[in-house]
Parts: C-alpha cells; structure tokens; sequence
C-alpha cells in the first residue's frame, strides 16, 4: 500500500477505490478528484499484486473496501516506526 501511494503519487481517497479491473498494460486508471480519469504507471514490482480478471477491490478489509481513515492510519503507524518528523 505505501508503495503503491509512493510510486504512483495517489491520494488515499484514490488508493481506496482501486479494483484490480483499473491495471492494464503497467498502467493504473485513477478516478481522481471532481471524477476525473487520469493514469499512473506502475513498476514491474508493485504490478505483481493485481490480478486484472478479479472484479473487487485491491485493498479490502474484513470482506470489504478498506476506508481512508483506515489507510492514514497506516501512514501514521509507519511514519512513528520510520521516527521521521516532520
């Protein structure tokens, strides 16, 4: 998850709305702010993760689509752990 926000440059509300549908071609289709569709690429890496013919979510949590409290959570967890200030 951390990768994919660093790489690609995602916001959370963005991160949480990705279906494994949105990968083609090392590319991801991002619905952004104001509905508006752009594309990120994504290295080879991070690409393994999506499995294109599964109709959910990438990122779910207890059967369902994680939510973005959940994934700023996260930053904060990692960022303690990290012991970066800001």
């Amino acid at each position: 998850m951390l990768d994919l926000l660093f790489y690609t440059g995602l916001r959370a509300s963005e991160l949480i709305n990705i279906r494994h549908r949105d990968y083609q071609d090392n590319s991801l289709r991002i619905h952004g702010k104001g509905n508006k569709v752009r594309y990120a690429f994504i290295p080879d890496f991070l690409a393994k993760h999506f499995k294109p013919s599964t109709p959910g979510y990438l990122f779910i949590s207890e059967g369902k689509r994680i939510e973005a409290p959940q994934v700023r959570k996260i930053i904060q967890k990692r960022v303690k752990l990290a012991k970066i200030n800001k």
